[in-house]
This record gives structure tokens, sequence and C-alpha cells, in this order.
């Protein structure tokens, strides 16, 4: 059964003679596919007819002389070929195998009407025939080859149902039930063990067909009755045995054949895909305009951390450890036409709360009126104000140290901001019930802001469209659900690109958008660890995270009762700034930020966690040893991850710095209730986890979503050939791999384009490709072999990632991730493996 090679193109020009768009070309795409598919069935009946007949052929030969004595002997084998029979009978009485194939024929007619063909048009000289399809197939000749596999289909899947299993076992009690079956079978195998001992005048019976044949004889004279009746039970079931056998058959046959046209499929979908990633990419560095601090800050910061900052040198070190940027995921979209003019970075703590209510996606598209500082004024947000006296203005830092001064007066808006990055919200989470209920207890009082990816044209789909009825598809469920919970709870949902876009970068934009190319939960996290300390230090405020409840009650021990208390207390305070206080054994953490706009420990934050991205993966987490003690069921098992040490724990860093210590800072348990869901900590078997499309199964990604999610993964991998020291780290992309349509395309487009990349393929030392889930469990990476021909397994390279504690032909195991040593091969090497030359 081979592809036509025109019946696509063929297929492709009729749909764009039709002119079809929107659903109607959705429908025409469904009905290409299946009329497709039929074709192909026509090209390869015959096979499967000849492939049936062979089976059909086998049994034969299995039902006659000794064979037949044999497997009538066979208990086990013999319940088989009856149920086979019984079930294809019944199938066949039912008129179930009919109805499957006068369906299938039904829907491919349709689809042949969808697409313009006219089904009574059988003559196949005539070239432009609407009866037609492909070559010298007609219409109905298409459609007779799918009703004949629908109709084989339904035996064979017949054949293993439910059903199936039960007849099969009733039939092996049946033919194995009582004491006279053993004892005639025994005696049946006492003779045939025998053919070398003298069975009579006529000397020994050497021969076992003959045997065969006078033991079949005796028990037509009735010596072995059992044996009799058994032998006639199969001559009654021959015909739909012979049948059960030939639809067996052929359905593997067929499933073989499917399975090679989706691996020539994938093949062809990876060269393409790896096709248009090359085109997409830019190999000349891109400048990346990264705002320096102002000569003071610089000066202070430069000191803290000891290390000339903004010099060409560091720069260009620092670009060096995130990896190529072949794609200009970090260069920063351009500015929106509504925010244009607009001091994003400057606005006053009183504009805050109204810009970011009148940039929500939950309303229409702002006008340039809108966002004047003149309307702006006219729709004043609540601010808690505290006026500083001149040391007060220093924050608790000495004067010697050079630090910035917080303004006279130092106000922080109302405003409470959340992140929620890279996949749907599920309907019910602890996310919307906690800011919901906030949004609702402080209504007048806090404005409270979702910052996401979600892109506004989906929420703008939203808003246009209504909910389709119940029961129909709606590709935007999870965006109009959101968008719904927003509205009705009075959140803005504010999408991160539109606001920091390229006249006012993410200052962390390159460490953010490395994050968000993992395209994991805990890459999430971590791009969340960059966002929130950007959005409270460009706007001021509380940021939060979605597991902590804000309906504390009354305070504690003299503590701040109430956001809007919080916030007056941190704007009054020494520090003018805090974190989430923690019982005195847990410490501080970053799930909770409050401060003023431009503080500077908020920018010594910042410039602490983009400098984190310089060091190599063994000395982030603390060497090698770290590396390759037992995280799996260890009480430090969520450390084996990257988030804690990458993002998660930077803000440390500055607290030490500065010399500020918990009994510093504002406490916050007056008005809030800490949790940790740790949510980027997976569960089980983090593939099926989550969802990279956005949609369930019925709805896979299109070729531009998988296209830009796999450049996504290349920019991660080739981060991580220089953090992990040359490993090219797939057990980290796979389950996202595995959740796009076609996994093997992918696999082949990775490593196809990584190999063709010369100045990546030459960084390949070692690969990651199987590990220990979170249950413990090994998990392996199936990779396809066109894209496994890349992989060099014997190659020794003199240096790879954790050589220094390898034993001779064994991995290495580091964070229980199994680091192999490989070399990668150039596309015509792979090449060359495949087809056995090399």
């Amino acid at each position: 059964m081979r592809d036509d090679p025109s019946a696509p193109c063929h297929m492709v020009t009729t749909l764009t003679r039709m002119g079809l768009e929107g659903p109607s070309a959705e429908g025409a795409a469904r009905a290409t596919a299946l009329v497709a598919e039929a074709v192909a069935y026509a090209r390869g009946l015959a096979d499967l007819k000849e492939t049936g007949y062979q089976a059909a052929a086998d049994l034969d030969r299995r039902l006659t002389g000794r064979a037949a004595l044999m497997l009538a002997l066979d208990t086990p084998r013999a319940a088989r070929l009856l149920a086979d029979s019984e079930v294809v009978r019944r199938t066949l009485a039912t008129g179930a195998a009919s109805a499957a194939e006068q369906s299938a024929a039904d829907r491919v007619r349709a689809a042949c009407h969808t697409l313009g063909f006219d089904p009574k048009a059988r003559d196949p000289k005539a070239r432009d025939a609407p009866g037609r399809l492909v070559g010298d197939l007609t219409v109905e000749q298409v459609v007779a080859a799918a009703a004949a596999v629908g109709r084989m289909s339904r035996l064979a899947d017949s054949l293993t149902d439910r059903a199936a299993r039960a007849s099969a076992r009733r039939w092996s009690a049946a033919l194995a039930a009582g004491p006279p079956v053993e004892r005639e079978f025994t005696a049946i195998r006492r003779r045939l063990d025998s053919v070398l001992t003298s069975s009579g005048p006529g000397g020994p019976e050497t021969d076992p067909s003959r045997l065969a044949t006078r033991l079949l004889s005796e028990s037509e004279l009735v010596h072995w009755p059992v044996l009799a009746a058994r032998l006639a039970r199969i001559g009654e079931a021959i015909r739909h045995a012979r049948i059960a056998a030939m639809v067996r058959a052929a359905k593997a046959r067929l499933t073989d054949l499917q399975a090679q046209r989706r691996r020539q499929a994938s093949v062809r979908g990876g060269v393409h895909l790896a096709g248009r990633m090359g085109r997409a990419a830019n190999l000349r560095p891109p400048a990346w305009p990264l705002a320096a601090p102002h000569g003071e800050t610089l000066a202070w910061l430069r000191r803290l951390v000891c290390a000339p900052l903004h010099t060409p040198d560091v720069e260009r070190a620092l670009a060096a450890r995130l990896g190529a940027d072949l794609f200009d995921l970090r260069r920063p979209p351009p500015e929106p036409a509504f925010l244009a003019g607009v001091d994003i970075g400057n606005l006053r703590p009183e504009h805050v709360a109204p810009f970011l209510r009148r940039i929500s996606m939950t309303r229409p598209v702002p006008s340039a009126e809108e966002l004047s500082e003149e309307s702006l004024e006219a729709d004043r947000g609540a601010v808690s104000w505290a006026r500083r006296s001149a040391d007060e203005r220093r924050w608790g830092q000495a004067a010697d140290t050079g630090a910035p001064l917080l303004p006279e007066v130092v106000g922080i808006p109302h405003v409470v901001h959340g992140i929620w990055l890279g996949q749907p919200m599920p309907a019910r989470t602890a996310f919307r019930d906690n800011y919901g209920a906030a949004a609702r207890r402080y209504a007048g009082q806090v404005t409270v802001v979702l910052w996401t990816d979600i892109p506004r044209a989906q929420c703008a789909a939203v808003l246009a469209e209504p909910a389709p009825l119940v029961g129909a598809a709606d590709p935007l469920r999870y965006v109009r659900t959101l968008a719904t919970w927003a509205r009705d709870n009075d959140v803005a949902l504010v999408n991160v690109d539109e606001v920091f876009h390229a006249d006012h970068p993410l200052y962390l934009r390159p460490q953010y958008v490395l994050e968000m190319a993992k395209q994991r939960p805990r890459g999430y996290t971590s791009a969340t660890d960059h966002l929130r300390v950007e959005l409270v230090h460009t706007f001021g405020g509380l940021y939060i995270d979605g597991d902590i409840r804000f309906d504390a009650g009354s305070p504690e021990g003299g503590h701040p009762g109430s956001v809007p208390d919080l916030l007056a207390a941190v704007a009054a305070s020494t520090c003018g700034f805090t974190l989430n206080i923690l019982p005195i054994d847990l410490g501080i953490s970053n799930d909770l930020i409050v401060g003023s706009a431009r503080h500077p420990a908020l920018r010594l934050w910042m410039e602490c966690a983009r400098l984190n991205y310089f060091p190599l993966q063994r000395e982030i987490v603390g060497g090698l040893g770290m590396m390759a003690r037992p995280y799996v069921g260890a009480s430090h098992q969520g450390l084996r991850h990257l988030a804690p040490h990458r993002t998660g724990r930077v803000h440390h860093v500055p607290l030490k710095l500065l010399g500020i210590t918990r009994d510093d800072l504002t406490p916050t348990g007056g008005a809030v209730v800490t949790a940790n869901e740790i949510t980027w900590v997976p569960r089980g078997r983090e593939r099926v986890e989550f969802d990279v499309t956005g949609a369930d199964p019925a709805d896979p990604a299109t070729r531009d979503e998988v296209l830009t999610r796999t450049m996504r993964l290349v920019t991660f991998l080739l981060w991580q050939l220089v953090a992990r020291e040359g490993n090219l780290y797939l057990s980290a992309v796979e389950p996202v791999v595995l959740a796009l349509p076609d996994p093997d395309a992918v696999w082949i487009a990775l490593l196809g384009f990584i190999a063709a990349a010369g100045a990546a393929r030459a960084l390949v030392t070692s690969v990651t490709d199987h590990r220990r889930g979170e249950d413990g469990t090994l998990e392996y990476i199936r990779l396809p072999r066109e894209a496994e021909a890349f992989l060099d397994r014997e190659a020794s390279p003199p240096s790879w990632f954790g050589s220094e504690l390898a034993e001779l032909d064994r991995p290495v195991w580091l964070l229980d991730e199994a680091v192999t040593p490989v070399a990668l091969r150039t596309p015509s090497a792979a090449a060359a493996v495949l087809a056995g030359r090399a």
C-alpha cells in the first residue's frame, strides 16, 4: 500500500478551487484526510486480500493430517479457533459487519461530495471527470475499498472485544471438562510417543503423518469418541474460522502499513519542521538593548555584588552563558499602538490602578485618551502614602554605602498582582478562589490584577462571540472560562508582552524567555520568579502567590490585619518593602512581595537574579557530588529541579548583601494565610500532567503552534548545552514533545536542526535520555530511528558532563538522571547510518 504522491496535491488543488475558509475549510480538511486514507486503501486492497488469502491457506494446512490432530489435541488452540468462529458468525448474523461497511462507504462518499467529486462519474479515462480522484481511481472504487476495510476492521475488532474474550473462556472450559478427555488424550499422546515401537505385523511405525492418519481413521471408527467429537466441531467451524484468520492477518497488515505511513509522514514532517526553523533562524547575534541603571545606582550595585556590571566583558560573558537566541525569542515585542506615549516606568502611584484596569483584556482596547494623564488623574486609585525624613529615606542603609534614597513621599498603590503563565488555568483552583475572594472583599479599596501570556486577540474573540451551545466545540473554552471569571470578579486581566514591550522591556527578559521556553510547570514558576519582582519594581503594590489566602481576619500581635493595612505599614516601615515572613524555622519566602515602585532593594534583587545565570548547573547546585546523590524518595527531592537554585532563592542574596534580616521586615501573617502548593513539582509521571496545546487532545496544536513550541525547545536545549557543559538534555523536553501531535516528527526536527548547526553540534558530548521519575520509576525516551541516527553512542569524547565520576561503560547519574557520552553526527552521516553505509 503505497501513498500516491499526486493524491494530496490533487485534493489541495480542489480545496483551493473551492475557496473554502473558516469552518468550511476545516470540514474540507477533514474530508481531504478521509478521502486520502480511502485512496490508500484502494491502492493497497489487493495486498490486503492476498494477505488474507495466505492466512486462510495457512489455516487449511493446519487442519489437515498430523497438523489437524495436533490442533485438536491442543485444548487452548482448539478453544481459540472455535471462539473465533463463534464471534465471526455472531458478528455477521447481527449485521454489525454490514453496518460498518455501509457506514465507511457513506462517510467517504460524503467526503467526496464535500470536495466536489461526483460519485456517479465512472469513466476513468476522462481526465477531467468529476468522479476521477487519482490516477485511474474513481469515487466508487475508493468508496468500495473504504467499505471493504470498514467491514474487515469491524470483524477484526470483534475478535478482541469483551464478548470474544468471554467466548474463549467458555470454549476453554467446555473442551477441558471431565476425566474422559484427559484419559483419551493421554492414550493418544502415548501412541504418538511410541512411533518407533512395533505397531503390529507391519513393523515399527516411523512416520508420524501415517500414524496421525491411522489415529484419525480410528477416531472415525469411534475408537476415540472425544477426539472424534472435537474434530467434528472444528470441521463445522472451519468456514468462519477461516474468515477470522483472514481478517486478523489483513488487520495486522493494515496496521503495519498505517504505521509505515505515519512513520513516513513523521520523517517528512520532521524534515519540513527543521527546514522551517532553519529559514527562521537568525545566525547573527542580536544586540540586546539592556538599559543600564543610572550612574549612582550602577556604582552602588557594582560595590555590592563585587562585579563590573554593564561592561562589555561581563555582558558578553553573560550572553554566552544563555546560549544562542537563533529565533530572536528574547527580542521584546513591539509597543502596542494604544500604549504609545505612555511612560510605563514612571507612572504615578495613584495612576497605576486605573491604568491597569483600563488595559484589562476583559474590556475593549483603550483609546489614547483613556490612558492620558488627565484621564487617569480623574480616576485616581487608592494609595498608601508615607512621608519620610532625610534619614528615613535611607531605608535603614548606612550613609557610606551609597544606597539610592527613597522619595520624600513613598506611595504604594493598592494593587495586588498575580501571575498565571503558560497553561490554561483550571476551572477550579485555589488561585481563582483566593483572588476572587480578595477582589470581592476589597472591592473599591484594592485593584486585583492577573498577569498572563494569553494574547489579547483571544480575549477579544471571547468578548465578541457568545459561548457556543452546550456540547458544541469551543476552541476558546479555556480563555472564555478565565476571562469570564476575571470579568465577574472585577479582576483586571493584563498581558505581559503588551506592557513590557520594546520601549519598556523586562529587565530580566532573556532569563524570563529561557524559563518560558521549558514549557513546563517549573519553568513557568521560575518565569514568575522573575516577573513578580519586576512588577512590584515597575508599578509598586503587592505580589502574592495564588495559594495564599487573603482572609486572615483579625491582626495578630499588632501586625497589619488587612491588605490595605499591610500596604500602609510597609510604606511607613524602615525598609519600605517586605516579603513573606514565615514561622521562624521556615525563613523568608518570595511568594509575597510588597514595595513601592523603583525601590533600590528590588533593583538589586533583579541584578542578583540576572547574575544567577552566570554559574554552570554544577556550580549552582553545589558541585557534581551534590548532583550525584540520590534525590527520589529523600526529603530534598524537590531540589533535583533547578527552580529553587536558579530563581526561587535569589531573594536571600540581596537581603544578605543589604544586611536585612527577618526582624527588619514588616510581618505579613495578620493580613494573609500562608500556604505552599509547590505546583512546580510534578506529582507523578510528569509527561501526562500538563497540556502544551492549551486544549484537550481533540484540539491538537496547529502547524504554526508546533513550530513555535519546537523553536522554544531548541532555544532551551542550546542554553542547556552551555549550562550542562555539552549535555543534550532530552529528558527535560520529552514531556513537551510527547504532548505535541506528532512527537516523532518533533524529535527528528530537534536533533536534525541542532546537528545541522555546526557550532551547536560541536558542543554536544553527552546525552540525558533516561531518568528516574518522581515515584522512582525508570523512564526511557523512545526516539524514532531517524532521530536516533544522529546520536553516535560509540563516541568517546575526552571530557563530558560528569565524566569525572564515570565508571567504565556506565552512565553517570546526576539529579537522578543518566548522562551518557555521545557525539552528534552530521545530517549526511546520520543518513549514511540509516542507509546501512556506516
